[in-house]
Protein backbone atom coordinates (compact mmCIF):
# COMPACT_ATOMS: atom_id res chain seq x y z
CA UNK A 1 0.00 0.00 0.00
CA UNK A 2 2.95 2.81 0.42
CA UNK A 3 4.27 1.69 -2.76
CA UNK A 4 0.87 2.77 -4.38
CA UNK A 5 0.38 5.36 -2.31
CA UNK A 6 4.23 6.81 -3.44
CA UNK A 7 3.40 6.51 -7.01
CA UNK A 8 -0.58 8.47 -6.65
CA UNK A 9 1.81 11.21 -4.90
CA UNK A 10 4.61 11.21 -8.00
CA UNK A 11 1.31 10.92 -10.29
CA UNK A 12 0.09 14.39 -8.48
CA UNK A 13 3.61 15.87 -8.84
CA UNK A 14 3.34 14.84 -12.39
CA UNK A 15 0.21 16.40 -12.60
CA UNK A 16 1.11 19.43 -11.53
CA UNK A 17 3.80 19.18 -13.70
CA UNK A 18 1.92 19.02 -16.43
CA UNK A 19 0.87 22.84 -17.26
CA UNK A 20 4.92 23.28 -17.94
CA UNK A 21 5.37 23.44 -21.66
CA UNK A 22 8.55 21.91 -20.88
CA UNK A 23 7.56 18.59 -19.22
CA UNK A 24 5.66 16.81 -21.50
CA UNK A 25 7.65 16.00 -24.90
CA UNK A 26 6.57 17.66 -28.26
CA UNK A 27 7.74 18.74 -31.58
CA UNK A 28 7.27 22.56 -30.83
CA UNK A 29 4.56 25.04 -28.90
CA UNK A 30 1.35 23.83 -27.90
CA UNK A 31 -2.27 25.48 -29.72
CA UNK A 32 -2.81 27.49 -26.91
CA UNK A 33 0.60 29.22 -26.41
CA UNK A 34 0.54 29.86 -30.63
CA UNK A 35 -2.65 31.58 -29.85
CA UNK A 36 -1.86 33.88 -27.10
CA UNK A 37 -0.07 37.23 -27.92
CA UNK A 38 3.75 37.15 -29.22
CA UNK A 39 5.65 40.43 -29.30
CA UNK A 40 6.61 41.11 -32.69
CA UNK A 41 4.08 38.13 -34.05
CA UNK A 42 1.12 38.88 -35.53
CA UNK A 43 -1.61 36.27 -35.82
CA UNK A 44 -4.01 36.21 -38.07
CA UNK A 45 -7.28 33.83 -38.40
CA UNK A 46 -6.76 32.25 -41.97
CA UNK A 47 -10.28 32.34 -43.35
CA UNK A 48 -11.98 32.58 -47.04
CA UNK A 49 -11.57 36.20 -47.26
CA UNK A 50 -7.71 36.03 -45.78
CA UNK A 51 -6.82 33.86 -48.57
CA UNK A 52 -8.23 35.34 -51.49
CA UNK A 53 -6.15 38.07 -50.31
CA UNK A 54 -2.59 36.40 -50.08
CA UNK A 55 -3.56 34.62 -53.32
CA UNK A 56 -4.28 38.13 -54.70
CA UNK A 57 -1.38 39.59 -53.19
CA UNK A 58 0.88 36.67 -54.65
CA UNK A 59 -0.62 37.78 -57.99
CA UNK A 60 0.26 41.30 -58.04
CA UNK A 61 3.84 40.21 -57.59
CA UNK A 62 4.22 38.14 -60.24
CA UNK A 63 6.47 39.71 -62.67
CA UNK A 64 6.47 38.67 -66.43
CA UNK A 65 9.17 39.21 -69.44
CA UNK A 66 6.56 42.07 -71.10
CA UNK A 67 7.68 44.45 -68.48
CA UNK A 68 11.23 44.51 -70.14
CA UNK A 69 9.54 46.34 -73.50
CA UNK A 70 9.36 44.67 -77.03
CA UNK A 71 12.71 43.59 -78.51
CA UNK A 72 14.05 46.28 -80.81
CA UNK A 73 13.26 44.96 -85.06
CA UNK A 74 16.26 42.88 -85.72
CA UNK A 75 18.68 45.46 -88.45
CA UNK A 76 19.81 43.61 -91.31
CA UNK A 77 22.53 45.98 -91.82
CA UNK A 78 26.16 46.29 -90.48
CA UNK A 79 27.47 47.27 -87.16
CA UNK A 80 31.15 48.01 -85.88
CA UNK A 81 32.60 44.59 -85.11
CA UNK A 82 30.95 42.29 -87.53
CA UNK A 83 33.23 40.33 -89.43
CA UNK A 84 32.31 40.80 -93.24
CA UNK A 85 33.84 38.57 -96.29
CA UNK A 86 33.80 39.77 -99.65
CA UNK A 87 34.24 37.70 -102.99
CA UNK A 88 35.19 40.29 -105.87
CA UNK A 89 33.75 38.61 -109.64
CA UNK A 90 34.76 40.13 -113.06
CA UNK A 91 33.14 38.82 -116.41
CA UNK A 92 35.12 37.20 -118.98
CA UNK A 93 37.60 38.79 -120.60
CA UNK A 94 38.98 39.40 -117.40
CA UNK A 95 41.00 42.61 -116.49
CA UNK A 96 41.37 43.56 -112.89
CA UNK A 97 41.06 39.80 -112.25
CA UNK A 98 42.91 38.15 -114.79
CA UNK A 99 45.18 36.05 -112.49
CA UNK A 100 42.75 34.80 -110.33
CA UNK A 101 40.84 31.53 -109.81
CA UNK A 102 39.26 31.08 -113.32
CA UNK A 103 35.80 29.13 -111.79
CA UNK A 104 32.82 30.41 -113.20
CA UNK A 105 33.23 29.74 -117.01
CA UNK A 106 35.74 32.23 -118.35
CA UNK A 107 34.62 34.97 -115.30
CA UNK A 108 37.02 35.45 -112.32
CA UNK A 109 36.41 35.01 -108.91
CA UNK A 110 38.87 36.49 -105.63
CA UNK A 111 37.41 35.80 -102.30
CA UNK A 112 39.46 38.25 -100.00
CA UNK A 113 40.78 37.67 -96.24
CA UNK A 114 37.64 38.03 -93.47
CA UNK A 115 38.31 41.43 -91.81
CA UNK A 116 36.18 43.29 -89.29
CA UNK A 117 34.48 46.13 -89.29
CA UNK A 118 36.85 48.98 -87.74
CA UNK A 119 35.70 51.36 -85.21
CA UNK A 120 35.21 54.39 -87.84
CA UNK A 121 32.48 52.21 -89.87
CA UNK A 122 34.69 51.18 -92.84
CA UNK A 123 36.53 48.41 -94.36
CA UNK A 124 39.07 48.49 -97.21
CA UNK A 125 38.63 46.25 -100.60
CA UNK A 126 41.40 46.69 -103.07
CA UNK A 127 40.99 48.98 -106.19
CA UNK A 128 38.01 49.95 -104.20
CA UNK A 129 39.62 51.86 -101.53
CA UNK A 130 38.60 52.15 -97.88
CA UNK A 131 34.63 51.90 -97.60
CA UNK A 132 31.87 53.17 -95.28
CA UNK A 133 29.50 50.15 -94.34
CA UNK A 134 27.98 50.64 -90.51
CA UNK A 135 24.49 51.20 -91.33
CA UNK A 136 24.16 49.75 -94.40
CA UNK A 137 22.67 46.23 -95.98
CA UNK A 138 25.37 43.86 -97.40
CA UNK A 139 23.20 44.62 -100.72
CA UNK A 140 24.05 48.22 -100.75
CA UNK A 141 27.38 47.37 -100.02
CA UNK A 142 27.76 45.20 -103.12
CA UNK A 143 26.25 47.93 -105.52
CA UNK A 144 28.72 50.39 -103.79
CA UNK A 145 32.03 47.82 -104.77
CA UNK A 146 30.36 47.77 -108.22
CA UNK A 147 30.65 51.27 -108.76
CA UNK A 148 33.78 51.52 -107.22
CA UNK A 149 35.52 49.28 -109.55
CA UNK A 150 34.12 50.23 -112.90
CA UNK A 151 36.16 50.95 -115.45
CA UNK A 152 39.21 49.25 -113.89
CA UNK A 153 37.44 45.92 -114.26
CA UNK A 154 34.91 44.28 -116.92
CA UNK A 155 31.43 44.14 -115.45
CA UNK A 156 32.24 44.02 -111.77
CA UNK A 157 30.22 42.63 -109.46
CA UNK A 158 31.11 41.81 -105.28
CA UNK A 159 29.32 39.38 -102.82
CA UNK A 160 29.38 40.43 -99.49
CA UNK A 161 28.36 38.38 -96.26
CA UNK A 162 28.93 38.95 -92.92
CA UNK A 163 29.91 36.00 -90.67
CA UNK A 164 30.59 37.23 -87.16
CA UNK A 165 26.85 39.04 -86.17
CA UNK A 166 27.78 41.84 -83.62
CA UNK A 167 23.65 41.02 -83.09
CA UNK A 168 24.01 38.30 -79.94
CA UNK A 169 22.34 37.45 -76.75
CA UNK A 170 24.11 36.12 -73.80
CA UNK A 171 23.56 32.68 -71.96
CA UNK A 172 25.02 31.66 -68.58
CA UNK A 173 24.54 29.89 -65.64
CA UNK A 174 22.45 26.31 -65.39
CA UNK A 175 23.02 25.50 -69.21
CA UNK A 176 24.86 22.72 -70.82
CA UNK A 177 27.01 25.58 -72.63
CA UNK A 178 27.03 28.81 -72.26
CA UNK A 179 27.71 31.20 -75.17
CA UNK A 180 26.92 34.28 -77.14
CA UNK A 181 24.23 33.51 -79.80
CA UNK A 182 23.95 35.67 -82.68
CA UNK A 183 20.23 37.32 -83.78
CA UNK A 184 19.23 36.69 -87.26
CA UNK A 185 15.88 37.34 -89.46
CA UNK A 186 14.72 34.24 -87.64
CA UNK A 187 13.60 36.53 -84.55
CA UNK A 188 15.12 33.94 -82.09
CA UNK A 189 13.11 33.81 -78.83
CA UNK A 190 13.73 32.51 -75.34
CA UNK A 191 13.54 29.12 -75.81
CA UNK A 192 15.47 29.50 -79.27
CA UNK A 193 18.24 30.36 -77.45
CA UNK A 194 18.20 28.19 -74.30
CA UNK A 195 17.95 25.36 -76.83
CA UNK A 196 21.11 26.34 -78.52
CA UNK A 197 23.16 26.54 -75.41
CA UNK A 198 22.29 22.89 -74.99
CA UNK A 199 19.19 23.15 -72.65
CA UNK A 200 19.02 23.21 -68.52
CA UNK A 201 21.49 21.31 -67.24
CA UNK A 202 19.16 20.91 -63.88
CA UNK A 203 15.62 19.68 -63.80
CA UNK A 204 13.44 22.03 -65.56
CA UNK A 205 10.92 22.64 -62.49
CA UNK A 206 13.94 23.71 -60.13
CA UNK A 207 14.89 27.00 -62.64
CA UNK A 208 14.42 29.94 -63.03
CA UNK A 209 15.23 32.26 -65.38
CA UNK A 210 16.69 35.90 -65.50
CA UNK A 211 16.40 38.20 -68.13
CA UNK A 212 18.17 41.43 -68.07
CA UNK A 213 17.81 43.49 -70.84
CA UNK A 214 18.79 47.47 -71.14
CA UNK A 215 19.60 47.94 -67.13
CA UNK A 216 16.15 46.17 -65.96
CA UNK A 217 16.13 42.29 -64.89
CA UNK A 218 13.46 40.23 -64.49
CA UNK A 219 13.39 36.36 -63.19
CA UNK A 220 10.42 34.07 -64.04
CA UNK A 221 10.37 30.05 -63.38
CA UNK A 222 11.38 28.43 -66.79
CA UNK A 223 8.59 26.20 -66.51
CA UNK A 224 6.16 29.26 -66.78
CA UNK A 225 8.17 30.56 -70.11
CA UNK A 226 7.79 27.06 -71.53
CA UNK A 227 4.11 26.98 -70.33
CA UNK A 228 3.08 30.63 -71.39
CA UNK A 229 3.75 31.84 -74.86
CA UNK A 230 3.78 35.50 -73.98
CA UNK A 231 6.87 34.95 -71.89
CA UNK A 232 8.78 33.16 -74.81
CA UNK A 233 9.80 36.66 -75.95
CA UNK A 234 11.85 37.43 -78.54
CA UNK A 235 15.57 38.26 -77.69
CA UNK A 236 17.19 41.60 -78.36
CA UNK A 237 21.07 42.59 -79.22
CA UNK A 238 22.84 42.59 -76.05
CA UNK A 239 19.88 40.41 -73.97
CA UNK A 240 21.47 38.54 -71.15
CA UNK A 241 19.38 35.18 -69.97
CA UNK A 242 20.85 33.37 -66.70
CA UNK A 243 19.36 30.07 -65.82
CA UNK A 244 19.65 29.44 -62.02
CA UNK A 245 18.83 26.13 -60.39
CA UNK A 246 17.31 27.43 -57.25
CA UNK A 247 14.88 24.63 -55.40
CA UNK A 248 12.21 26.20 -53.22
CA UNK A 249 11.65 24.87 -49.78
CA UNK A 250 9.26 24.63 -46.92
CA UNK A 251 9.55 23.54 -43.55
CA UNK A 252 6.92 20.99 -42.09
CA UNK A 253 6.78 20.61 -37.89
CA UNK A 254 4.37 19.12 -35.66
CA UNK A 255 2.16 16.25 -36.05
CA UNK A 256 2.74 15.76 -39.92
CA UNK A 257 3.42 12.45 -41.49
CA UNK A 258 6.78 13.88 -42.95
CA UNK A 259 8.26 16.38 -40.69
CA UNK A 260 11.68 18.10 -42.65
CA UNK A 261 12.22 20.42 -44.97
CA UNK A 262 10.00 19.69 -48.44
CA UNK A 263 11.71 20.88 -51.73
CA UNK A 264 8.53 21.70 -54.50
CA UNK A 265 9.43 23.32 -57.84
CA UNK A 266 9.84 27.38 -59.17
CA UNK A 267 6.12 28.03 -59.64
CA UNK A 268 5.06 27.21 -56.53
CA UNK A 269 2.43 25.42 -54.17
CA UNK A 270 -0.63 25.80 -51.86
CA UNK A 271 -0.99 25.40 -48.32
CA UNK A 272 -3.01 21.96 -49.95
CA UNK A 273 0.07 20.53 -51.47
CA UNK A 274 2.00 21.56 -49.07
CA UNK A 275 -0.06 20.01 -46.27
CA UNK A 276 -0.19 16.52 -48.75
CA UNK A 277 3.75 16.48 -49.28
CA UNK A 278 4.40 16.35 -45.74
CA UNK A 279 2.20 13.45 -45.58
CA UNK A 280 -0.62 14.80 -44.37
CA UNK A 281 -2.29 15.00 -40.42
CA UNK A 282 -1.09 12.39 -37.78
CA UNK A 283 -4.52 11.29 -37.24
CA UNK A 284 -3.82 9.93 -33.52
CA UNK A 285 -2.28 13.49 -32.68
CA UNK A 286 -3.07 16.75 -35.03
CA UNK A 287 -5.88 19.02 -33.79
CA UNK A 288 -7.14 19.59 -37.52
CA UNK A 289 -8.73 23.03 -36.04
CA UNK A 290 -4.72 24.02 -35.34
CA UNK A 291 -2.76 24.25 -38.19
CA UNK A 292 -0.48 26.96 -38.35
CA UNK A 293 1.44 28.68 -41.15
CA UNK A 294 4.36 30.99 -40.25
CA UNK A 295 5.71 33.88 -42.98
CA UNK A 296 8.24 35.90 -42.25
CA UNK A 297 8.45 38.90 -45.39
CA UNK A 298 10.38 42.29 -45.28
CA UNK A 299 11.41 41.54 -41.55
CA UNK A 300 7.52 41.31 -40.66
CA UNK A 301 6.80 37.58 -38.80
CA UNK A 302 3.30 36.49 -39.55
CA UNK A 303 1.69 33.25 -37.75
CA UNK A 304 -1.88 32.24 -40.26
CA UNK A 305 -4.32 29.78 -37.89
CA UNK A 306 -6.14 27.22 -39.81
CA UNK A 307 -9.00 25.72 -38.83
CA UNK A 308 -9.44 22.75 -41.11
CA UNK A 309 -12.45 21.38 -38.94
CA UNK A 310 -14.36 23.89 -41.10
CA UNK A 311 -15.84 22.97 -44.47
CA UNK A 312 -14.53 25.95 -45.87
CA UNK A 313 -11.06 25.26 -44.82
CA UNK A 314 -10.16 22.97 -48.36
CA UNK A 315 -10.68 26.38 -50.36
CA UNK A 316 -9.08 28.29 -48.01
CA UNK A 317 -5.67 25.58 -48.19
CA UNK A 318 -6.41 25.59 -52.22
CA UNK A 319 -5.90 29.02 -52.21
CA UNK A 320 -3.08 30.22 -49.88
CA UNK A 321 0.26 30.42 -51.45
CA UNK A 322 2.92 29.01 -49.88
CA UNK A 323 6.29 30.86 -50.01
CA UNK A 324 9.59 29.42 -50.00
CA UNK A 325 11.19 29.29 -46.32
CA UNK A 326 7.60 28.76 -44.55
CA UNK A 327 7.09 26.99 -42.12
CA UNK A 328 3.79 24.72 -41.76
CA UNK A 329 2.64 23.34 -37.91
CA UNK A 330 0.46 21.41 -36.83
CA UNK A 331 -0.13 21.33 -32.80
CA UNK A 332 -1.07 17.98 -30.62
CA UNK A 333 -4.57 17.96 -29.54
CA UNK A 334 -5.36 17.94 -25.91
CA UNK A 335 -6.02 13.67 -25.98
CA UNK A 336 -2.92 13.38 -27.51
CA UNK A 337 -1.58 15.53 -24.37
CA UNK A 338 -3.58 13.71 -22.11
CA UNK A 339 -2.53 10.72 -23.41
CA UNK A 340 1.14 10.82 -23.39
CA UNK A 341 0.15 11.89 -19.61
CA UNK A 342 -1.56 8.94 -18.73
CA UNK A 343 1.19 7.00 -20.01
CA UNK A 344 3.62 8.39 -18.03
CA UNK A 345 1.69 7.67 -14.73
CA UNK A 346 0.75 4.56 -15.33
CA UNK A 347 4.55 3.72 -16.19
CA UNK A 348 4.78 4.96 -12.70
CA UNK A 349 2.14 3.21 -10.96
CA UNK A 350 2.79 -0.21 -13.12
CA UNK A 351 5.82 -1.08 -10.92
CA UNK A 352 4.71 0.06 -7.87
CA UNK A 353 1.31 -2.37 -8.57
CA UNK A 354 3.63 -5.15 -9.09
CA UNK A 355 5.88 -4.64 -6.19
CA UNK A 356 2.41 -4.41 -3.90
CA UNK A 357 1.34 -7.68 -5.12
CA UNK A 358 4.35 -9.55 -4.31
CA UNK A 359 4.30 -8.32 -0.94
CA UNK A 360 0.97 -9.31 -0.24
Amino acid sequence: MKSIAFALCVGAAVAGCASDASFLPRSGPAADQLQSSVPGVNLVRLDLPESQRLASLADQRKTSFTQLGAAAAYRDTIAVGEVVQVTLLEAAPAMLLAGAADNLGGARSLQLPDQIVQTDGSINVPFAGRLQVVGKTPQRVEAQIGEALKGRANLPQALVRVNGVAQEVTIVGEVRAARRHPLSQKHERLLDVIAAAGGASAPVEKVSVSLSRAGTTVELPLQRVIREHRENVVMAAGDVVTLYHQPQHFVALGAVNKQGEVPYEATGITLAQAVARAGGLVDSRAAPTEVFLARQSNGEATVYRLDLSRPEALFVMRNTPVSSGDIVYVANAQAAELQKFLLLVGSLVSPAAAVNTMNN
